[in-house]
């Protein structure tokens, strides 16, 4: 974590709590997600799925375009 090195460097965790004090979207990421420093293979797996979808949603790829393009990047 960010604040190991200086504790100082807050500014991950008071952007986690700033987001947990937003009503619905406090709601919808849960109370439990860790801060941006402190990310590990599990969140980064799931950013990284989650952004490949918005992708394809905004380049309009068919579904099967998008997975043999996903899976030749997963094999590459």
């Amino acid at each position: 974590p960010w604040t190991d090195l200086n504790k100082h460097w807050t500014a991950f965790d008071t952007f986690t709590n700033w987001l947990h004090g937003i009503p619905f979207l406090g709601v919808l990421i849960g109370k439990d997600i860790p801060a941006l420093g402190t990310w590990y293979f599990n969140e980064i797996t799931l950013l990284f799925v989650f952004m490949s979808v918005v992708i394809m949603f905004v380049a309009h790829m068919k579904e099967s375009e998008f997975i043999d393009a996903f899976l030749k990047g997963m094999g590459d």
